[in-house]
């Protein structure tokens, strides 16, 4: 990673070949929904004591399989 971004700074580049700016940003506002979906949850469980029925790496894998079919329908 810190090679291909020497890579990029030595030609002058101001978007990565291999992760543009679009695809970026995407990846930060989903990483900003998880956070905040995170957030819920843990406010539910002090509000009314709730829990999620799915174990928070079965929900990530979700997730990531969302993210992954969001990136190819953006192509």
């Amino acid at each position: 990673m810190q090679r291909r971004f020497g890579r990029c700074l030595r030609a002058g580049l101001t978007e990565s070949p291999w992760v543009p700016h679009a695809q970026t940003a995407t990846i930060m506002r989903q990483m900003d929904e998880l956070r905040a979906a995170w957030a819920d949850i843990e406010a539910a469980r002090a509000t009314l004591g709730w829990s999620p029925s799915t174990t928070l790496e079965t929900g990530l894998w979700a997730l990531l399989e969302h993210v992954v079919l969001e990136l190819r329908a953006e192509r």
